[in-house]
């Protein structure tokens, strides 16, 4: 374990859009049922990470929340005996639940992404309002508990000089918390850093720059090397607007740049895109608020536009769960697929109630993809839409290895059973697997498929296996025969 742990997750050599760690490439698969696992019983926490990786997946998301509420998470700061919080002294339970969770996922080989500062921060039960503690009053600083959660969240982030500054007191603490993460994250090689959990499209991207770089300063102080983004908000302003039919708002197009780049595009999201100096790689999450063929477009999008500086593309969120609020378990199964094939470098299914955690069906997703894995390593491959012949949006998606000795589709669940999906692929035979994606399993192999090349009479004309399962969808993978 210690050789593997010599070798910290970075970015591939040989393809930078993908991650290698202890000395191999990897493609980072998750699932669990929390953004903050660390703070559940150890128990569970074990399980949940050894059902993890006998399912074959090698990551997860670790937010630095905590919501009291619930009855069982606690707060990083100690909690005083009149119930207000002392920003100078820890929560030890905190942090000894958070060590032990990163050495575990360490002892598995699971890659965690560690996100900085919460969701929290402008709520009124955060330990940084004033009123909440007994180390700043309103004459300390600007910062308070309002009921617009945007504004509150620009007074926290008015700490840092090039938001206003003046606030050295804040300032101070927020250091001594960030610190106080990388002092347990530092010990281990599996963290990828990001600065925030969904940082929301209105705010300075100012704020994101200050932490990224004190991040790098930190690591650099302490003789390490880190990988380090920012997760950036779907723009909700021009996603309304265009889902009501509105013409952009002077604000929304202030954003975009006066441009039409659409909601991935926004500044913030360029800030990510434009600075691989300080951001070595993309979380891409929130385009999980997208499905079908908007998905797939959004990732080949942003693909594109890093292609001169090309870095690893995460989504470490997936959402969709009939349960849940907005997308279904169908579409949900589908953006991990769409992923593997698009070349993102990782996947991970959200928390319920808006994904589908430690399902079943998830650990069913992982499994296939790693059978997928081993005849199409996908940091040997390319999404290759060329190779799907008279194709309708969202009816296949194709990915194919360089050497062009092997390529695979996935055919969404959405497609009717008896659909025929042609392909233009390289003259010779093939042996063809068909992977059930709902339970993770080989269904059908076959040998001596023919193809006799790139000409309209030479496409091969495939269909799913008649009878068979197949409600979330298909992958196919075809081997050329020696």
């Amino acid at each position: 374990m210690a050789e593997r742990a010599a070798d910290r997750i970075r970015t591939y050599e040989k393809n930078p859009f993908y991650w290698q760690y202890g000395n191999r490439p990897v493609l980072l698969l998750g699932a669990t049922d929390d953004e903050n696992l660390f703070q559940r019983g150890r128990d569970e926490v074990i399980a949940q990470l050894d059902n993890l990786a006998a399912a074959g997946g090698n990551y997860d998301r670790c937010t630095m929340t905590g919501r009291p509420e619930l009855g069982f998470e606690v707060y990083p700061h100690k909690k005083l005996r009149d119930g207000k919080y002392d920003l100078g002294q820890w929560n030890d339970t905190y942090w000894s639940k958070l060590q032990a969770y990163l050495e575990a996922c360490n002892e598995r080989d699971i890659v965690v992404q560690l996100e900085i500062w919460p969701l929290d921060v402008g709520m009124e039960h955060y330990p940084y309002n004033p009123g909440n503690n007994v180390n700043l009053d309103e004459s300390d600083t600007r910062y308070r508990y309002v009921p617009n959660i945007a504004a509150a969240k620009r007074l926290f982030y008015a700490s840092i000089p090039e938001l206003g500054g003046g606030e050295e007191k804040l300032l101070a603490y927020q250091k001594a918390f960030v610190d106080k993460v990388l002092s347990c994250a530092f010990s281990c090689d599996n963290i990828l850093y990001c600065v925030d959990n969904e940082f929301r499209y209105m705010q300075s991207c100012k704020w994101s720059m200050y932490w990224a770089r004190y991040l790098k300063e930190r690591a650099a102080a302490s003789g390490k090397q880190i990988e380090i983004t920012e997760m950036n908000q779907s723009d909700w302003g021009v996603i309304h607007a265009v889902e009501q039919g509105r013409r952009l708002a002077r604000e929304d197009r202030r954003r975009l740049g006066g441009r039409k780049w659409g909601p991935s595009f926004n500044v913030n999201h360029r800030s990510v895109y434009d600075n691989p100096d300080v951001y070595s790689y993309v979380d891409f999450s929130d385009n999980a608020n997208a499905a079908g063929q908007e998905h797939w477009d959004n990732l080949q999008g942003v693909r594109d536009y890093v292609a001169a500086a090309p870095r690893p593309i995460n989504h470490v969120k997936i959402y969709g769960a009939d349960f849940g609020p907005r997308w279904t378990t169908k579409e949900g199964v589908a953006k991990f697929w769409l992923n593997v094939f698009g070349g993102s470098a990782s996947s991970r299914f959200h928390r319920p109630p808006y994904g589908l955690g430690q399902s079943e069906l998830a650990l069913a997703s992982i499994r296939g993809a790693r059978k997928v894995q081993q005849y199409l390593p996908p940091w040997e491959c390319e999404p290759r839409m060329d190779l799907l012949a008279r194709r309708s949006s969202d009816e296949a998606y194709a990915m194919a290895r360089k050497d062009r000795q092997a390529l695979g589709v996935f055919i969404p669940g959405s497609v009717p059973a008896n659909a025929w999906c042609r392909l233009k692929a390289p003259s010779g035979f093939y042996s063809a697997r068909w992977l059930d994606v709902q339970s993770g399993e080989w269904t059908l192999e076959q040998a001596g498929i023919h193809c006799n090349g790139y000409r309209p009479v030479g496409e091969m004309v495939v269909s799913p296996p008649l009878g068979k399962r197949g409600e979330l969808g298909w992958v196919l993978v075809l081997v050329r025969e020696r």
